[in-house]
């Protein structure tokens, strides 16, 4: 092109990782020199004294050198110039691989450590190739994009899992919770296991939690996991919840009230033990509401001396522990719907100091058989059964 006298040669440039890059055949058109490549020691000749041109044979590859380099070393005065030609490797055919293909959430970055060969040499990070980490925080699938540089060209984009593991902790919005199934596809759940305060004077249990992006159910109070927080007054129990750990609520002097616990089916072993002011579990006032209840640990209320009625509604109720309604001295009315009820899934002291004149109301097949039981059990020879 021939603009105000004077000739301008344009040619076609290429970027590579960030550098722009010509054709050497392509520069010999520009600054009026001879190329030539020397296959045996692997260096391309530069003749100034020569007209433009390049020697090789014709299937030979095109290299490239980057501008910078070619105005740093080439002087035309110079009447040949050597180059060495650094071979550039195409990073897709290296083999790529993760130390680890399996992270578990922490509610940081997740970063496995790539490890990368060309053969048998081992590449170095930030020299040979660098790492850029996708969606590594959440559970779920993330990347690891692994891009060459320096005489690597190309990227590997490589997949691994965050997930959770049974037994992991975490703490959400002050209260504390335990994997105990860690599936991630949605049947995942916890228990609540405390909270990071036990000055607490109430507390409300959520059906499900948020861990990672993915939810939780909430199906257990955990082992203790309320133990002597005196100050608690009050609990919520949603309908997520069928288990009650041992002693999960153990020394809680000022509970007076657990709503909810609609689809409780197991209260452990010293669940409420030594609650002295617990009048009320589940919707009614001052009084105990258990409509699904299985199982019923031993000393599981013992001590509940401001317990007055509880109205054991489940028919699936198998099992009452020893001493589990001890000394529940003002106890004066229990009501069991359930036939299942024999001398050897009731425990010894089962109703030991219960109101002596309590009243019982049981299924009418039952009457006689759950007269002799109770008493066997702890009850006052005083107790009243009858039909419910």
């Amino acid at each position: 092109v021939n603009v105000d006298g004077m000739t301008y040669v344009y040619q076609k440039a290429y970027t590579i990782d960030g550098y722009n890059y010509f054709k050497l055949r392509d520069l010999t058109q520009v600054h009026d020199f001879w190329i030539f490549w020397d296959a045996e020691t692997k260096t391309i000749g530069v003749d100034s004294d020569n007209p433009v041109g390049y020697g090789g044979p014709a299937d030979e590859e095109e290299k490239v050198i980057s501008i910078d380099e070619f105005a740093k070393n080439f002087n035309k005065e110079t009447e040949k110039l050597v180059i060495r030609v650094e071979p550039r490797y195409d990073f897709t055919e290296c083999d790529v691989d993760l130390i680890s293909y399996t992270m578990y959430y922490t509610g940081k970055e997740l970063c496995p450590k790539a490890i990368v060969k060309n053969g048998d040499t081992i590449l170095v990070e930030g020299t040979d190739y660098e790492v850029v980490y996708r969606n590594n925080i959440q559970i779920g699938k993330a990347t690891a994009l692994v891009k060459g540089k320096g005489n690597y060209v190309g990227s590997v984009a490589v997949k691994y899992t965050i997930g959770v593991k049974k037994g992991a902790a975490y703490t959400i919005d002050g209260m504390k919770y335990q994997i105990t199934n860690a599936s991630t596809t949605g049947s995942g759940t916890v228990a609540i296991t405390g909270a990071t305060s036990k000055l607490l004077t109430s507390i409300t249990i959520k059906n499900s939690v948020s861990i990672g992006g993915k939810t939780f159910k909430v199906t257990s109070i955990g082992t203790s996991a309320f133990k002597g927080y005196t100050k608690l007054k009050t609990a919520d129990v949603p309908s997520n919840v069928i288990t009650i750990g041992s002693s999960a609520f153990s020394g809680c002097t000022a509970l007076t009230t657990v709503k909810g616990c609609t689809k409780v089916t197991t209260i452990n072993s010293s669940a409420f033990y030594g609650c002295k002011n617990l009048s009320r579990i589940g919707g009614y006032l001052s009084k105990v509401t258990l409509p699904a209840v299985k199982t019923i640990g031993a000393s599981a209320f013992s001590g509940c001396t401001a317990m007055k009625t509880v109205n054991i509604s489940s028919t699936a109720l198998s099992s009452i522990g020893a001493s589990a309604f001890y000394n529940c001295k003002n106890l004066t009315t229990i009501t069991i719907k359930s036939t299942k009820l024999t001398k050897t899934n009731v425990g010894l002291k089962a109703f030991y100091g219960i109101k002596a004149t309590c009243t019982f109301k049981v299924p009418s097949a039952k009457i006689s058989a759950y007269k002799t039981i109770f008493k066997a059990k702890g009850a006052s020879t005083k107790i009243v059964v009858k039909k419910y």
